[in-house]
C-alpha cells in the first residue's frame, strides 16, 4: 500500500520519540482498518517500536504530558492474538523496568497475568486448570487465599474414603480429635497436612495415582507459599 509506504519513509526522517509514536499510530489505524492479513512487517512488530519509542517518549518530554495508561496499552493490543498480547506485554515490562517505571510495572506485570488466565481458560484441561488457579494467586492477597481455598477444598474431597473400594488412592491413619463427628475430625486432620503442620495424622498412597496427588499437592502449596513471601518481601523492599 501507497499509504503504508509513506508512513513507514516519514519513520526513517524523523527527529523525536514524538513524532515516531505519531507516525507509528496511522501505522496500526491504517492496517487495522484494511481488509489485507499480511503485510510485509507485522502489526506485532510496529506495535513493540510504537511502545520503545512511547516510553522514550515519555523519558525525553519537559512537561509531563505523555503518560502510558492501562486503556493505551488494551487499545493498543487488543487487535493481536493473546500469544502476541503477551509477548508485547512482556515486552513492554523489560522496558519499563529498565527505565524505572515501577507503578506503570507493576499494572502491566498484573494484565500479563490475566492475559494468561484468559488464554489457559480458552483451552480447556486439568493442567490448565492447575495453571488458572496459580495465576489467579499471583494477582494479590485476595486471590492467594481464594487459590489456597480451591486447592484445600480438592485435598478434603479426594482424601475422603472412597464409596467403591476399587477407587481408593489412598489409606489414612487420622488422629481422633474428641469434638464433632467424622467429618469435622477429617477437617482438622487434613487442614494440618495441607499446610505440612506436623501433625500424627498419615497419609500413604497405595497406587501411582496417589503418589503423582501426593507429590502435586506438596509442590502446588510450598510454591503458593513460596510466591507469596517472595512478593512481600518485594513490597517491603520497594
Amino acid at each position: 500500500m501507497i499509504e503504508l509506504d509513506q508512513e513507514y519513509d516519514k519513520i526513517k526522517n524523523s527527529i523525536t520519540s514524538y513524532e515516531r509514536v505519531n507516525i507509528l499510530n496511522s501505522i496500526i489505524e491504517i492496517k487495522t482498518a484494511s481488509n489485507q492479513l499480511t503485510y510485509l512487517r507485522s502489526i506485532f512488530e510496529d506495535e513493540r517500536l510504537f511502545f520503545k519509542n512511547y516510553i522514550d517518549a515519555i523519558e525525553e518530554q519537559k512537561y509531563g504530558y505523555y503518560t502510558l495508561t492501562k486503556k493505551i496499552v488494551d487499545e493498543k493490543i487488543e487487535i493481536l492474538s493473546i500469544n502476541d498480547q503477551i509477548a508485547i506485554l512482556n515486552y513492554l515490562n523489560r522496558l519499563l523496568k529498565r527505565a524505572g517505571f515501577e507503578s506503570e510495572y507493576k499494572w502491566v506485570e498484573e494484565l500479563i497475568n490475566i492475559k494468561r488466565i484468559q488464554k489457559y481458560k480458552s483451552k480447556k484441561s486439568i493442567p490448565n486448570f492447575f495453571k488458572i488457579i496459580f495465576t489467579y494467586s499471583t494477582l494479590n492477597l485476595k486471590w492467594l487465599l481464594f487459590s489456597f481455598t480451591l486447592l484445600y477444598l480438592i485435598y478434603f474431597v479426594i482424601l475422603l474414603p472412597a464409596p467403591i473400594k476399587q477407587f481408593e488412592l489412598f489409606r489414612t491413619d487420622y488422629v481422633a480429635y474428641k469434638v464433632g463427628d467424622f467429618y469435622f475430625n477429617h477437617l482438622l486432620n487434613t487442614l494440618l497436612s495441607f499446610f505440612q503442620i506436623e501433625s500424627d495424622f498419615k497419609v500413604f498412597p497405595i497406587n501411582i495415582i496417589g503418589i503423582v496427588l501426593l507429590i502435586f499437592n506438596k509442590l502446588v502449596v510450598v510454591t503458593l507459599f513460596v510466591k507469596f513471601f517472595s512478593e512481600e518481601i518485594k513490597k517491603r523492599l520497594g
